[in-house]
């Protein structure tokens, strides 16, 4: 599960002798209580992050502990890839003056929606928007535009009214 060679039976020096303190720090601990630990933990010479599981062998008198390892390094740096790009889109809508919505890929559901006190911002996807964000007559175009673009994979630009914070069409 590691992706390490011949890893099977090797003592952990053997396999990671660079492991860090804390998980050492909590093998100990599981050894003086017998509970089993799950916890994440990178090894910084194999450049991998690993869902690390480990419990003493025997009972109380042991010194022995078993630990299986999951190399999780894709999804944890999928999931620091997606903070990055959360980071960035973030500061862009902090500086941009214009108003920024956060949808799924095929528009049913506007997940976030920014603005600079225009319109009601929001971060609970809303399956909605359109009837809750645009003027009733500007659906369909707008519609008509959001599949062009989806078919063509382009960018499209388009006017059109929003609710505005105060209830009123702009």
């Amino acid at each position: 599960q590691t992706g390490i060679p011949d890893a099977t039976g090797k003592r952990r020096r053997e396999v990671t002798p660079d492991q860090d303190a804390p998980a050492l720090e909590i093998y100990s601990q599981i050894l003086l209580t017998g509970e089993p630990v799950r916890f994440a933990n990178k090894l910084k010479s194999l450049g991998r992050y690993f869902d690390v599981y480990a419990t003493r062998l025997g009972g109380p008198e042991s010194k022995k502990i078993a630990v299986v390892f999951s190399n999780i390094t894709e999804r944890r740096e999928a999931e620091e890839a997606l903070r990055e790009s959360e980071r960035r889109f973030r500061a862009l809508v902090l500086a941009s003056s214009d108003l920024m919505c956060r949808m799924s890929p095929d528009w049913s559901e506007m997940r976030q929606i920014y603005d600079k006190n225009f319109v009601v911002e929001t971060e609970v996807p809303n399956s909605n928007w359109l009837q809750h964000y645009v003027h009733r007559d500007d659906q369909p175009r707008l519609m008509a535009g959001v599949r062009e673009a989806l078919r063509t994979k382009s960018l499209f630009e388009m006017e059109h009214r929003v609710r505005l914070v105060d209830g009123s069409w702009g």
